[in-house]
């Protein structure tokens, strides 16, 4: 198996990151979520989202030096429109 990650396969990371952090967030915002339940998610939401934010760095640092790629912003703002249909 091979140690590089394609820029593909971590801007396709970023996108399934980034609608795990909206669907923990809708969990963290209904009110019958138990106690338990609000700190779990809490906390899963706090690791899901460093690593999105990891991986939108080593894609962003991947993009400068490759102008090419697609903008991860426009990625994730075309994501969030579609989603919204």
């Amino acid at each position: 198996m091979s140690e590089h990650i394609s820029s593909g396969t971590i801007l396709n990371a970023i996108l399934v990151l980034k609608g795990e952090i909206d669907r923990q967030e809708k969990t963290l915002a209904r009110e019958d979520i138990s106690e338990a339940d609000l700190e779990a998610e809490g906390e899963a939401l706090l690791e899901t989202q460093r690593a999105f934010g990891e991986l939108v760095a080593v894609y962003k640092s991947r993009r400068q030096k490759d102008p090419t790629l697609p903008d991860a912003d426009a990625m994730l703002a075309r994501s969030a429109v579609a989603n919204l249909r």
